[in-house]
């Protein structure tokens, strides 16, 4: 990865019925991801790997003791912000626009 630009945001989550929080999200090509909340989601021998978004999205709610996660929303600089209403939605800005 070294020379190489990586589309970087924060993430907006929603974590069961109530409580929000923030992660940084990273982006592969196509649909993989590599998540960072507390610590790193998407890992794989001690380091950080770039997975399918459907696999990042499972090992994150398994990271929140099975809570249901949503990802509602994105911040980047300079100063651009996204909510998302589906998972659907993010998925398809996540490939489409996410560069």
């Amino acid at each position: 990865m070294v020379g190489k630009k990586i589309p970087v945001a924060y993430l907006s989550i929603g974590i069961g019925k109530e409580r929000h929080h923030g992660c940084v999200l990273m982006k592969g090509e196509g649909d993989l991801v590599a998540i960072v909340d507390w610590d790193p989601i998407t890992i794989q021998n001690n380091m950080i790997k770039f997975m399918p978004l459907e696999l990042a999205k499972r090992l994150h709610s398994e990271y929140w003791a099975g809570e249901e996660i949503r990802y509602d929303g994105v911040w980047m600089r300079p100063n651009l912000s996204i909510q998302f209403i589906s998972f659907e939605e993010f998925r398809r800005w996540l490939i489409e626009e996410f560069i």
